[in-house]
């Protein structure tokens, strides 16, 4: 699931499910190649993914004076995905 289409607490649980298939499809597609390969993600471990993830919400003016929605959780954490 996308981060675009979660609206409540039960698609950001459906999302989370999601993104956690995703990089354990990646992990395995990549064969433990941390670095390099095609991998979608660009942090590996969980102290990476959560400093991208606090990084990607500093820099990011979307949420600096609102409350946040499920989406805008998924989006938090999607970021950690790929934000360096």
């Amino acid at each position: 699931m996308e981060s675009e289409k979660v609206k409540n607490r039960r698609d950001f649980i459906l999302f989370l499910e999601g993104l956690s298939i995703d990089f354990k499809e990646d992990l395995k597609k990549n064969k433990n190649k941390i670095d390099g390969g095609d991998s979608e993600w660009a942090h590996w471990y969980v102290g990476d993914f959560l400093e991208a993830m606090a990084a990607w919400l500093k820099d990011s003016e979307e949420f600096k004076n609102s409350s946040l929605s499920w989406k805008d959780l998924a989006d938090i954490i999607e970021s950690g995905k790929f934000y360096e």
